[in-house]
């Protein structure tokens, strides 16, 4: 052990040695590499893992001064890697659930309608009902609607009708059930540390 960081840099780099590690990625919590190196008595190997990592802009605290290498530079940083690209929110895995399920509803949704539209379009442009006077099919001088547009107008007219499928009040349930149980992570005793409470930054850590 050098007290002197000038010494123990002077003689670190005097050792010869050779650094192997993962390719440059985004994970921030990983790390795998090993270090090579040939001091006087012999060959030495050492392992290396996410706890000998220091991420780009850390900061080391309660020493005055450590020797590192530097493994990844510039746009090749982890941190740089992690942020290129611009991510939408995180979502819980109980919102990704609800999301599926929301689509497929829709999209059931839609395939009734689609077939309710199809089923209106034919009874409405049939010579045996548009005979019926008392269905009120025609105009006034006696000509059906064209079929199209009364299987589109028929369309919107069911998905109004069957709108109640997407249940929008869970959703809204769901958030206000979240936002009370954040109260819980506060008045947990066993979650208090040195006298401060739990501070939940998100609603979505009791599905965690």
């Amino acid at each position: 052990i050098y007290e002197n960081r000038d010494e123990a840099a002077k003689k670190a780099s005097a050792v010869p040695c050779t650094c192997e590690c993962e390719l440059p990625n985004e994970f921030l919590y990983t790390f795998a590499g090993n270090i090579t190196a040939n001091p006087s008595g012999g060959q030495q190997k050492i392992s290396l893992d996410e706890q000998h990592m220091v991420l780009r802009g850390c900061k080391i605290k309660n020493v005055s001064w450590s020797l590192g290498v530097v493994v990844y530079t510039g746009r090749e940083t982890k941190i740089m890697m992690n942020s290129k690209e611009r991510k939408g929110r995180k979502l819980s895995h109980l919102e990704r659930e609800v999301g599926r399920l929301t689509l497929l509803i829709f999209g059931i949704q839609t395939v009734l309608c689609l077939i309710a539209a199809i089923s209106s379009a034919i009874f409405e442009t049939s010579e045996e009902n548009l005979n019926k006077m008392y269905l009120n099919l025609t105009d006034k001088d006696g000509n059906s609607q064209n079929a199209f547009l009364v299987l589109v107008i028929r369309f919107f007219n069911f998905i109004i009708l069957f709108s109640n499928f997407i249940p929008i009040s869970l959703l809204v349930s769901m958030s206000l059930a979240k936002l009370a149980q954040v109260f819980f992570f506060y008045a947990d005793d066993d979650m208090v540390y040195k006298g401060i409470h739990c501070m939940p930054r998100t609603s979505d850590l009791n599905e965690e």
